[in-house]
Parts: C-alpha cells; structure tokens; sequence
C-alpha cells in the first residue's frame, strides 16, 4: 500500500500548485474536502456540512466519506460512515485527552475543522505520511473556489487543531507536511517538486 495520502482543501493557497496538482493526484491517494471536488477529482471526497450532499451527489464515481448524524440522507452504498466520539457542534474535550482515546478505543478523534476530521480518518486508515495541501492553513479570506464565500475562523477551533495535528506529528500517528511555508503548523514543509518525485514513499521503502 502507498503509504503516503493527500488531503486537499480549498484553500486559496491551492493557487500555488493548481498546475501540478493534477499530475500529483495521479500519483497519491487523495482526499478531498470541501469544495475541491468541482474542480479536482480526488481518490475519496469527505464532507460535513450538509449543504454538500447536493454536489457530492454529482460526483457518484468519487467514494464519499461522511459523518454519521447524516446517515438518513446517504443513500448510496459505495458511501462510507466514519463514527467520531466527538460531536463537531459541542466541542467539550481537550485535544490532547481525544489523541489519547485514539489509544485507547482505536476510534477517531477530531477538533472541529474538515481537515481535522480527515487527518483522523487517514490515520485511521493506515496512512503513515499525510501532506496539506491547501488545507489547515488557517487563512482569512476567500476560498479558491468560492470566492465570494469569506472563510471566519474560529479562533477556538483553531488552537485545538493546531495542537491537535502537531501532537500526532510529535507522537508519530504519522508524519505531516504542508506546501504552506507560512504554516502556524509546527510539522514539515515540502516542495511541489518533493511530491512530483515522489520522494516520500522513496524514503519508506
């Protein structure tokens, strides 16, 4: 198994490498979120607003990850249920108490963002290099997609996940790079040209 998994945001920093992102994704399991489905066809997609279902359902040849408050509305059967312990509207645990209930239940923890909820998936799944791209970058401002959304962060949400994806990088769940060289993450950057080459997997073999 490829041992290494991209996650794709709608960051607009998805600017930066939307050239090479189609030669990328032909190279990696991807993992789609958000918007990024309309214009990049990634491995799997994962979404967890419900405003979604209606343009995953275009999409029936891309497998869809959601969460299980949804399971009335999904209907299709090459789609997958992941059950989380924490629920995205009432955020009561501390990040670091979640990453030690992955331990001990093998369950999927998360912090409140998609991407979060991703990470947890792949790690999950078995994936030991995860890359951001386009995701996780915290950014102020338009989607690359949706332009005329403005994306509000919360700041909560953000320091848990900050927290959240640097522990697993620090405690070796798995290891995380990011194409975002101003990343508030304390995880690795990594070049367009590094992923192109292929140079992760290389240094697992």
């Amino acid at each position: 198994m490829n041992k290494t998994a991209l996650i794709i945001g709608d960051s607009p920093l998805i600017k930066k490498v939307e050239y090479e992102l189609p030669y990328i994704l032909n190279k990696y399991f991807s993992l789609g979120i958000n918007r990024i489905i309309q214009m990049y066809p990634t491995s799997k997609h994962i979404f967890l607003d419900v405003g979604m279902i209606n343009i995953t359902n275009k999409y029936q040849n891309i497998p869809v990850i959601t969460v299980p408050q949804y399971d009335p509305l999904i209907i299709t059967k090459e789609r997958e249920l992941i059950n989380t312990f924490c629920n995205p509207v009432d955020l009561i645990y501390d990040c670091l108490q979640d990453i030690k209930i992955i331990n001990q239940y093998g369950e999927l923890a998360w912090c409140g963002f998609t991407h979060d909820y991703a990470i947890s998936y792949l790690i999950h799944q078995g994936y030991k290099n995860i890359v951001l791209i386009g995701t996780a970058d915290f950014t102020l401002g338009t989607h690359y997609i949706n332009k005329n959304v403005v994306f509000h962060r919360s700041d909560r949400l953000q320091k848990h996940s900050i927290q959240f994806i640097n522990y697993l990088h620090q405690a070796h769940y798995a290891t995380f790079y990011t194409i975002n060289e101003n990343s508030p993450l304390n995880i690795n950057y990594i070049t367009v040209e590094d992923l192109m080459n292929q140079t992760l997997d290389k240094a697992d073999n």
